[in-house]
């Protein structure tokens, strides 16, 4: 009787305890009126729900080495080499891209229509950029380039190239 009651007590904490949150990071919510009790809730649910309201949309950054040996793109996370997800380094190395991409100055940014690894080979060295993470995997002759994800209703068709973003910089490396 006892165990009933603790998993009868449990699923109503956490319905009600779900149920709030949600309604708190609402924009507007005919059940959570008081201001209060929203910031009272959204505070202790950091996250809210915006975890599950990401745009679909949203631009990726493609990495791409323009170096001879070709080694520093870690990616895919998925492979062997990066003992299938679990080597940090292959995780941070979109993390140290995107450091890197937001020193780039916004002039050294072309607009490319074809795949962007073409149009990087066609363009020069842009700007000299600093990599001052502790361990760099992202040295020298490097491409990053912001590129739209191909819409899931063109995905049964092949060659699909989206309009990209590319940039080609120096990466300067102080710690490697």
């Amino acid at each position: 009787m006892k165990i009933k009651v603790a998993i009868i007590s449990v699923t109503i904490f956490w319905f009600l305890f779900s149920s709030i949150s949600i309604a708190a990071s609402m924009p507007y919510s005919p059940v959570i009126k008081n201001e209060k009790l929203k910031l009272f809730v959204t505070s202790y649910v950091l996250q809210s729900w915006g975890f599950f309201s990401r745009n679909p949309r949203e631009s990726n950054l493609n990495i791409y080495s323009l170096n001879d040996d070709n080694e520093s793109i870690l990616a895919p996370n998925h492979l062997p080499s990066n003992i299938l997800g679990l080597d940090r380094k292959a995780r941070a190395q979109g993390v140290e891209a995107a450091v890197l991409y937001n020193q780039v100055k916004e002039e050294n940014i072309e607009t490319c229509e074809f795949n962007a690894s073409e149009c990087l080979e066609e363009m020069s060295i842009s700007q000299k950029i600093f990599n001052e993470t502790q361990e760099p995997t992202l040295c020298g002759e490097i491409g990053l380039a912001l590129k739209e994800p191909i819409p899931w209703s063109w995905g049964k068709f092949e060659n699909t190239v989206m309009k990209s973003e590319p940039s080609k910089v120096e990466v300067i490396c102080k710690n490697g």
